[in-house]
């Protein structure tokens, strides 16, 4: 699989403008988030940290910010495993699906920097236009997060 970064992940909601910024989760190691051996990704959605369901909405153009402070500086590549769950609303019809954004979703490229003394951006997802998003989903047996993060 690879070599598997460590370190400490958290979640941010960053507003359009990028001048509003809250922890909507984290700061929680990789270990936990991993839930599997060093290298390896969980399969059995059991053994995944649970994402309590968020009250905070994310609206058109504002984002959802994947942070990591690594326990050393290194690159985090786009074979990394990422599932985050969130809950999409479209704003016209009120329609609301609960899904995961993956390390695609957050635009991971082959090298995102991960510095070890500060949290740094991994990747980031922007809400698209006539929708909205909140973290977590609402039946909690469902709303794991999962972050294998690896390393060039």
């Amino acid at each position: 699989m690879g070599n598997t970064a460590e370190g400490t992940v958290r979640i941010v909601m960053q507003d359009a403008s990028g001048t509003s910024r809250s922890v909507v989760f984290g700061e929680v190691r990789t270990e936990p988030l991993r839930a599997a051996a060093a290298g390896t990704v969980a399969t059995d959605p059991r053994t995944m940290l649970q994402v309590p369901a968020g009250a905070a909405t994310l609206g058109q153009d504002d984002k959802l910010v994947v942070e990591m402070k690594a326990d050393s500086a290194t690159n985090i590549n786009n074979t990394s495993t990422i599932r985050i769950p969130v809950r999409i609303q479209n704003v016209k019809t009120g329609v609301v699906r609960e899904t995961y954004l993956t390390g695609a979703d957050l635009g991971l490229t082959s090298s995102n920097v991960a510095i070890a003394t500060t949290f740094t951006t991994v990747g980031s997802y922007t809400v698209n236009a006539q929708e909205r998003v909140r973290l977590g989903h609402t039946t909690q047996v469902n709303s794991q997060a999962l972050a294998c993060l690896l390393y060039t």
